[in-house]
């Protein structure tokens, strides 16, 4: 990709009409970056955090994503083991599991890729079948036509 494009902070350039093989590679290359960065912070911070220990929180406030968002990528990696995690998935399907235990994790991200599950479907998936709900009642005022007595009646729906 990087004999074809030309990229700062804000932009991307093409510096020469590719040919479509290049094209294609470079959306890839595009897509990857993109999906993956969360991935690749996590795993960066929970490596400076080992090698850095008194330090390495440093580092967050230079690079311009919120420390929050940082905090989280970090717990995230540092929970689902990199040989657990499908690059078929996306951080959010790794999110949604990394409370779980290891085994758990790999069952449901398994799920998850097989059954094309989207996250949403994974977090139901992981709670479970939830119990009916009883239907709501209401209390309704009445009256009866004929002799206009007033009365209330339950009413579910």
């Amino acid at each position: 990709m990087s004999e074809i494009v030309k990229y700062n902070e804000t932009s991307l350039d093409l510096v020469e009409v590719p040919t479509w093989e290049q094209a294609e590679a470079a959306a890839r290359h595009l897509d990857i970056i993109g999906r993956n960065v969360a991935f690749w912070w996590g795993d960066f911070l929970n490596y400076c955090e080992d090698v850095f220990p008194e330090t390495w929180t440093q580092l967050i406030p230079d690079i311009g994503w919120t420390p929050k968002t940082l905090q989280n990528w970090k717990w995230v990696c540092a929970n689902v083991r990199k040989n657990a995690r499908y690059e078929t998935l996306s951080f959010g399907h790794h999110e949604t599991v990394a409370g779980l235990d290891p085994e758990d994790q790999d069952h449901f991200l398994k799920l998850a890729a097989e059954a094309n599950l989207t996250v949403s479907d994974l977090r139901k998936e992981i709670r479970g079948p939830q119990p009916e709900k009883p239907p709501k009642i209401r209390v309704v005022s009445c009256t009866c036509p004929e002799c206009q007595h007033r009365f209330d009646q339950e009413v579910t729906g």
